[in-house]
């Protein structure tokens, strides 16, 4: 990971920052080395040993990347030649949206285990007021694609639906609650900068 990376996590990092390990209610992190490796450059040292208490850390297969199979490092060219080259998609091109990664995960298999999660992060909102009175970021630790799946999901987005979404490595996303309410998942887009006591917004 580059040092100007590592710098600019840790100038986002701290009490009162953009990610508060003093108010995370929970952080799931994907298995997987990358992931890891980013938990350390956020919060010091590894899961068990860092800002948050380790209680409060989830590892989970549920935020692991898309199991890609046989399409793992392949150029989405490259997979729809395989593919037609093994007699499918003969009526229109791949997409990992609607087709999923054949002989592994489905599309439906992802939709269900980031709703799964999605429940679960709900629940932790539900048992806080939702104004900030009570401690309730939850951090996600996890990799491009699946993130960007995530947020189609968080947004009840059907899979096969377009949405383009980009997201950089080393890129954080915030998603929250139009109107303080589970009900209404939302994308939030741009950061205003905290007014000070007494002036307009």
């Amino acid at each position: 990971m580059p040092p100007l990376l590592a710098s600019s996590y840790a100038a986002m990092v701290s009490t009162g920052k953009l990610i508060d390990p003093g108010i995370a209610a929970r952080v799931f992190v994907s298995p997987r080395k990358r992931a890891q490796t980013t938990y350390g450059l956020l919060f010091g040292f590894d899961v068990s040993h860092s800002q948050v208490v380790a209680e409060k850390v989830t590892v989970t297969e549920e935020t692991a990347d898309w199991n890609y199979g046989d399409y793992e490092g392949l150029l989405t060219s490259e997979i729809q030649d395989y593919r037609r080259a093994k007699g499918l998609d003969s009526d229109c091109d791949w997409d990992i949206w609607r087709d999923g990664c054949e002989g592994e995960e489905s599309v439906q298999e992802v939709t269900n285990r980031l709703d799964h999660l999605i429940t679960k992060i709900n629940d932790i909102h539900r048992s806080c007021i939702m104004h900030g009175e009570a401690p309730a970021d939850v951090v996600l630790l996890a990799h491009g694609h699946i993130l960007r799946t995530f947020v189609k999901r968080w947004l009840r987005i059907p899979m096969a639906d377009q949405f383009s979404i980009m997201m950089p490595s080393g890129a954080i996303g915030i998603l929250s609650y139009d109107d303080h309410m589970i009900n209404k998942p939302a994308l939030l887009v741009g950061l205003a900068p905290q007014s000070e006591k007494g002036i307009a917004n």
